[in-house]
C-alpha cells in the first residue's frame, strides 16, 4: 500500500473513532447531565415540602393557641356569671357549671393538640391554664353556701376561690407570653 492510501484509511478510522467516541461520550455526559438536573429537582422539592410543612405546623399550632385562649375566656365568663349566682345565696347554675366543665374538657383536647405540634413547654404551659382553671372551678363550688366538704367561712371560701382566679390569671399570662414568644419566631421550632 503506498503513503497515500495508508493516510487516507489512516484519517477515516481516525474520523470513524472521533464519531463513536464522541457518541458515546456524548451519551455518557447527557447521562450525567440529566442525573444532576434530576438530584437538582429533588432537592428543590425537598425543601419546598420543608418549607410546606413548617407552615401546615405553624398553622396549627396558632390555630390551637387561640381556640386555647378563647375556650380558656368561655370558661372564665362561666365562672364569673356563677359567682354572681352563688354570693346572692343561689347555688352554682348547672348551665354555668356546665359550660364551664366543657371548656375545660376542650382545653384538655388543645393541649393534647398542642403535645403534636411542639415544642413541649408550650403544651406544659397549656396544661398549667387548663389545671388552674379546674382548681378554680372546684373552689367556686366549695365556695357555695351549704356546699358539702367546704371549710372555713364564706369569706376564707370566697379568699381561696379568689386566689385560684389569680393564679389561673398568672397561668393565663405565663401561656400567652410563651405562645408570643413561639409564634412571633420565624425560625420557630417543629
Amino acid at each position: 500500500m503506498d503513503q497515500g492510501l495508508a493516510a487516507l484509511v489512516a484519517g477515516i478510522l481516525g474520523v470513524g473513532g472521533g464519531i463513536v467516541g464522541a457518541v458515546f461520550g456524548g451519551t455518557r455526559g447527557a447521562r450525567i447531565a440529566g442525573e444532576k438536573a434530576v438530584e437538582a429537582a429533588l432537592t428543590q422539592v425537598n425543601s419546598q415540602a420543608e418549607v410546606e410543612h413548617s407552615r401546615w405546623v405553624k398553622e396549627h399550632r396558632h390555630q390551637a393557641c387561640v381556640r386555647l385562649l378563647e375556650a380558656s375566656a368561655a370558661a372564665d365568663e362561666a365562672l364569673r356569671q356563677a359567682s354572681l349566682e352563688i354570693r346572692q345565696g343561689r347555688g352554682f347554675p348547672d348551665a354555668e357549671r356546665d359550660a364551664a366543665t366543657r371548656n375545660v374538657q376542650v382545653m384538655g383536647t388543645i393541649c393534647s393538640e398542642l403535645a403534636l405540634w411542639k415544642p413541649e413547654e408550650l403544651q406544659q404551659f397549656a396544661r398549667r391554664l387548663q389545671v388552674e382553671t379546674m382548681e378554680s372551678i372546684r373552689l367556686l363550688k366549695l365556695a357555695e353556701p351549704g356546699a358539702h366538704g367546704a371549710e372555713g367561712t364564706p369569706q376564707e371560701r370566697w379568699a381561696r376561690w379568689r386566689e385560684a382566679g389569680e393564679l389561673k390569671a398568672l397561668a393565663r399570662t405565663a401561656f400567652i407570653d410563651y405562645a408570643g414568644s413561639v409564634l412571633r419566631n420565624p425560625q420557630q421550632q417543629l
